[in-house]
């Protein structure tokens, strides 16, 4: 998700729900996951699901072709 809000941000953020921006707010590296076994379950299914449905938002005729052809880099040049 970080490649599509990098090379399309107005974009995602209407495609988005509001609650992702605190669900995905912060930097994965400074996020401390949730305590709780049970807690931690939901967490993932929701993530999971978020997955799914910006998959599906990118993929859908409505979006730009161009979206699909984006993909997330990790550290490197």
């Amino acid at each position: 998700m970080q490649a599509l809000a990098a090379a399309a941000p107005q974009w995602l953020a209407g495609q988005v729900a509001a609650d992702w921006v605190e669900r995905y707010g912060a930097r994965i590296d400074s996020y401390r996951f949730p305590k709780g076994e049970n807690v931690r379950q939901k967490w993932a299914e929701q993530v999971g699901r978020d997955g799914f449905t910006i998959l599906e938002t990118v993929f859908s005729p409505a979006a730009p072709g161009w979206l699909r052809q984006t993909r997330a880099r990790g550290p490197g040049p």
